[in-house]
């Protein structure tokens, strides 16, 4: 019999905004396991029953969130996992059609639907109409770990989710176990969630559109650690998912604030990747 549960990792939630997201897929599923990574407790769903609530009360990444509401959502039976995060919204049917097609076919590890971004003005939030990916199914190297949904059975035969890494590339890891078991990652474009993707900046370098990503000290610091990391890890078999760390560091050069700041995360980062590899060398 079929159990669908979701995992939604929380870190300093908007009560208003998370609740609405999750209510846009609850109906789709069993169970949705919310684990709280921040310092105060956030226990605001008691209107929604199929929640369960599960503060850490602190921040112990991304990652090792994931791994413990899916190991907990595994020992109370669930057969398809959905991982989320608190800002993702869901189209009606989305989520059981995601679920369908991976109960169906034998060789989807990991199906996730195509993207509308969700852009914030004046404090609100604004759906762009427009897809980001095709309308097709198609197989990708990686997909974004928000919107994942996966068997039971697929999981327990991957690596699960790379407690070392906190934050970021965590869904490169995954698909890359995923692939290592002989499975398909996929992205069905015709179903689609709602995302906000970052404080990204549009600019205009030698008539082409750049993306400055803005990101915060720390995650400059876990993209540079955890790339190297995995590069090391996986081989060959990482190239379909490496990011550019040149592009990274021209980029912020170019068009971000705090620039040498910036800059010494990301060389920490990177030589803090070189201890990682030299831990799982041994």
């Amino acid at each position: 019999m079929r159990k669908a549960a979701g995992v939604v990792v929380l870190y300093n939630p908007i009560e208003s905004e998370v609740l609405q997201n999750i209510k846009s897929y609850v109906n789709e599923l069993d169970v949705i396991y919310c684990i709280d990574n921040s310092d105060e407790e956030n226990n605001f769903f008691s209107e929604i029953e199929k929640c369960v609530y599960i503060p850490n009360h602190k921040n112990i990444g991304l990652s090792k969130a994931l791994a413990l509401g899916c190991d907990k959502a595994l020992r109370e039976g669930a057969t398809v996992l959905v991982t989320l995060d608190q800002d993702t919204v869901f189209e009606k049917k989305c989520i059981s059609t995601l679920i369908k097609y991976v109960e169906e076919n034998n060789d989807a590890g990991v199906v996730s639907p195509n993207v509308k971004r969700i852009v914030r003005i004046n404090g609100k939030r604004k759906v762009i109409d427009s897809a980001l990916y095709s309308s097709s199914i198609e197989e990708v190297g990686y997909v974004i770990t928000s919107g994942c949904v996966f068997t039971a059975e697929t999981y327990d035969l991957t690596d699960g989710f790379d407690e070392s890494l906190f934050i970021g590339q965590i869904d490169q890891d995954f698909c890359c176990s995923v692939r290592k078991i002989n499975k398909k990652v996929l992205r069905l474009g015709n179903v689609f969630m709602y995302q906000e993707m970052g404080n990204g900046e549009k600019h205009n370098l030698f008539g082409r559109t750049v993306y400055a990503p803005n990101l915060a000290l720390f995650r400059y610091y876990y993209i540079f650690r955890n790339e190297r990391f995995l590069r090391k890890k996986w081989g060959t078999e990482y190239n379909i998912c490496k990011v550019s760390l040149y592009k990274y560091v021209a980029v912020v050069m170019l068009f971000e604030k705090e620039k040498f700041k910036k800059l010494e995360a990301m060389f920490n980062g990177y030589k803090d990747g070189k201890k990682m590899i030299e831990r799982i060398s041994k």
